[in-house]
């Protein structure tokens, strides 16, 4: 497993990084990496994913995929982190500053023009106040 995570930091984060598990069936469990719609990992070398590579080279979103038959659970690596906070009262200003500090996008949905503005001061970089 640990090859796997060493994958995962080596991979490219200027392409589309795929990180492909198998949940059911005879192949449960083995794991693969996509970066750019080619395998550049995986945990069986002539295991599941080398027998349907096709199929795997055509995933493109996350979640549930059928692959070969079977379930396959497909995650978007590096893709931008997101926050949405709903109300701007007192206690969603600091969450506002932490999820600036962790690299989050963070929208704000507040419908008091006062806390909506507080929210701006705060930094958020989306406030929809309606």
């Amino acid at each position: 497993m640990s090859d796997f995570y060493s994958a995962v930091r080596e991979a490219n984060p200027n392409r589309q990084n795929i990180a492909l598990t198998v949940i059911e069936g005879e192949a449960f469990g083995e794991k693969a990496l996509l970066s750019n719609h080619e395998i550049v990992w995986q945990s069986e070398g002539t295991g599941f994913f080398a027998r349907n590579e096709e199929e795997v080279r055509a995933v493109q979103d996350g979640g549930i995929c059928p692959i070969g038959g079977q379930k396959v659970f497909c995650e978007l690596l590096g893709q931008e982190k997101k926050m949405v906070i709903c109300g701007a009262g007192h206690v969603s200003i600091p969450i506002i500053r932490i999820g600036l500090m962790i690299g989050c996008h963070v929208t704000v949905i507040e419908d008091r023009p006062k806390f909506a503005d507080d929210a701006r001061r705060a930094g958020a970089n989306k406030v929809i106040c309606e």
